[in-house]
């Protein structure tokens, strides 16, 4: 804990609290994006994959 920034130990708590529940809500998301390509990919042979690596490609 940052000495005067919070000294309240529930206020450490509450924002703790917060901080996880955002952490674990754009893990989710996060994970919910990774299924979603694989599906199209991998099921629906939509070529999405190959689209979106383009600009990381070096065609010179």
């Amino acid at each position: 804990m940052v000495p005067g920034i919070l000294p309240d130990a529930q206020i450490h708590g509450t924002v703790e609290e917060g901080h996880a529940l955002v952490a674990y809500s754009l893990l989710a998301v996060m994970l919910l994006h990774l299924g979603a390509v694989a599906k199209h990919h991998l099921i629906d042979k939509m070529p999405l994959l190959p689209r979106m690596m383009v600009p990381f490609t070096n065609k010179s």
